[in-house]
């Protein structure tokens, strides 16, 4: 059966940095569950802050590792007007 997961992450300072890592990690570990493919279930991410940023989209060629490398590359929390990479 075909899914689409849409995942809005909250990335704001309200959250805080140890907050954010956690989800981070709980992010990763739906992934894991999931078998993440094109003709099964897409998960589409979103990151919200200051600004929303598409991380990624139901239309990119998807696989868990693509999903858990984009979440580790471009998920970033906003913490006292300084971005943190993870």
């Amino acid at each position: 059966m075909h899914f689409d997961i849409g995942v809005v992450i909250d990335s704001s300072d309200s959250i805080g940095l140890k907050n954010f890592k956690v989800i981070k990690k709980n992010l990763k570990a739906m992934v894991d569950l999931i078998d993440v493919s094109p003709t099964e279930t897409r998960i589409g991410i979103i990151e919200f802050g200051r600004d929303a940023k598409m991380i990624t989209t139901f239309a990119h060629s998807q696989s868990k590792g693509m999903l858990i490398w984009s979440a580790n590359d471009n998920l970033c929390c906003v913490q006292a007007f300084i971005v943190l990479k993870f």
